[in-house]
């Protein structure tokens, strides 16, 4: 499903993808949309998800692989894939592509970025906020097709000897907080990414307000911070900026840690969605 809503915005960007839920290995492949609605065609994007392998991937032609996301087109330049090869992480446009060195344990979370920078031509991978691989003279991403969550290469059920990315390379394992943005990230906005941590809970942040926490951080900062106008949060002891939710339409929040996005005056409305102000009513 597409909610931009519950995942927060990075540097002011919101996600053109966001997606909260666990998905499981029997869960996959999930499509989350094509190359064209995610803002991948001949653009800059990121890709942010948290990963916990549960398996080796059966090796195929030796090599095993198993997908986080890609597209069933193995064309140069139209297929993508992020994926963990014989336990390496390694992304890229099939033929066009950026491998890293930076091992996957199983068993344990690792939140994984992969960054495309159009202009630049540059291909990075972060792991747990430290760049791994950074791949430079890559070019555009040309693809329009469906892109899936936890496969890649092949449809599920597909056969072909002669490829090494069979649907053997269905994802075994956990994903979850996958966010897709039409940018690529910086550095620094990779290392900040947070996700919520439910044994981590920041007692002290009162609805509107969120603390901060990371499930690769063995400490917190439990400073409250705000949630953004144009958002609302009744949550209260939230961890990650997950709970600031944007104001539905007809609704909107022109202040800071707001608790309830407020309602157009009776007899206006408005189509927007995250409003910051009053204005928007007509």
């Amino acid at each position: 499903f597409v909610n931009q809503e519950r995942l927060g915005r990075v540097g002011g960007t919101m996600p053109s993808y966001a997606r909260t839920s666990m998905l499981s290995s029997s869960d996959f492949p999930v499509e989350i949309g094509t190359g064209t609605s995610l803002g991948f065609y001949k653009a800059s994007f990121s890709i942010a998800l948290s990963v916990k392998r549960a398996l080796d991937a059966p090796d195929v032609n030796g090599a095993g692989e198993q997908a986080l996301l890609g597209t069933y087109t193995q064309a140069t330049g139209e297929g993508l894939h992020l994926v963990i090869r014989d336990g390496y992480y390694y992304f890229g446009f099939f033929n066009a592509d950026c491998p890293s060195t930076q091992y996957n344990t199983r068993g344990v979370w690792d939140k994984v970025v992969a960054t495309y920078d159009r202009a630049a031509k540059v291909q990075s991978i972060y792991v747990n906020g430290t760049l791994v691989a950074s791949c430079s003279d890559r070019e555009e991403y040309n693809g329009t097709g469906a892109i899936y969550l936890g496969n890649a290469g092949e449809a599920p059920g597909a056969s072909n000897s002669s490829s090494r990315r069979l649907a053997a390379n269905l994802m075994q394992g956990d994903m979850q907080y996958v966010s897709v943005y039409p940018r690529p990230l910086t550095s620094s906005e990779v290392a900040e990414l947070k996700d919520p941590d439910s044994s981590n809970v920041v007692a002290t942040c009162g609805a509107g307000y969120y603390g901060d926490d990371s499930i690769i951080a063995t400490t917190f900062n439990d400073t409250c911070k705000p949630c953004w106008a144009g958002t609302s949060s009744n949550v209260e002891a939230a961890a990650g900026n997950f709970s600031c939710q944007a104001c539905a339409a007809g609704r909107y929040a022109e202040n800071e840690a707001m608790t309830e996005c407020l309602v157009c005056p009776i007899g206006k409305s408005s189509t927007v969605v995250g409003a910051t102000s009053i204005d928007v009513c007509l």
